[in-house]
């Protein structure tokens, strides 16, 4: 936890001894009366807070709000839904690497009982986005979308996005040899079992040109961090 994320902009703030915010700024902080440390809000801001009162259960905090975070990354992923546990890693890594926007959907060769998992019938979802901007020192959050299928997941993309598509099977290319021609990208990644003929082929038809990262056929989430950092390098963001 490199920040703490704040519930709103207030410049009083109150926490009971028994949230993890405050067992964090207590004992692995070791903040004393008086002390500061970084705080954030999740639209942007960003300040410093001074520990000023230790009552009963709770501990105080006054905030002073000093500016605004840097803006997350123009970067559309795109997700067939995996396994719960994949997609918790998913949401912490993306969020910590930036990633403006992840649209999760159901696939031909996703699980459908997926989408049912507590992750995200519950608010679980964002307490792991939470987790990814406080190792990221950012408090800023990537839009979240979940849909039904690929095609509607597609329309999210910005139309003068570049897109791409990982696919281990049929793509010409590695990702290294791509060049980005705008200032946004879309990157598709299949659920774990990967992409269908037929997902392959939608995917061409949305104008996604087909990459691979080599021979070896890496997990999702690995997938995931090593395509987004060769995305930001080439578009000169790392």
């Amino acid at each position: 936890m490199n920040l703490i994320i704040l519930d709103d902009g207030d410049s009083d703030a109150v926490l009971r001894r028994t949230d993890p915010r405050a067992e964090h700024i207590l004992h692995v902080l070791k903040r004393s009366l008086g002390d500061v440390f970084d705080v954030g809000l999740v639209d942007g801001r960003v300040g410093r807070a001074r520990f000023v009162e230790a009552v009963d259960a709770e501990i105080r905090l006054h905030v002073e709000w000093t500016g605004a975070a840097p803006d997350l990354h123009p970067i559309t992923a795109i997700i067939g839904m995996p396994r719960p546990q994949t997609s918790r890693r998913l949401l912490r890594e993306l969020t910590s690497m930036g990633v403006g926007r992840l649209v999760f959907c159901d696939t031909d060769r996703s699980e459908p009982g997926y989408r049912d998992s507590k992750l995200w019938t519950t608010n679980e979802h964002h307490r792991h986005l939470i987790s990814g901007a406080e190792q990221a020192f950012n408090p800023r959050l990537p839009d979240l979308v979940i849909v039904p299928d690929l095609a509607t997941a597609i329309g999210f993309v910005e139309p003068d996005s570049d897109r791409i598509g990982l696919d281990n099977y049929e793509s010409p290319l590695s990702l290294t040899y791509w060049a980005p021609a705008s200032g946004r990208v879309a990157i598709a990644l299949g659920a774990e079992r990967g992409w269908s003929a037929r997902e392959r082929d939608a995917l061409r038809r949305n104008e996604f040109n087909l990459f691979h990262m080599g021979d070896r056929v890496l997990r999702l989430e690995t997938a995931a961090v090593a395509g987004v950092t060769i995305v930001l390098s080439k578009m000169g963001r790392l």
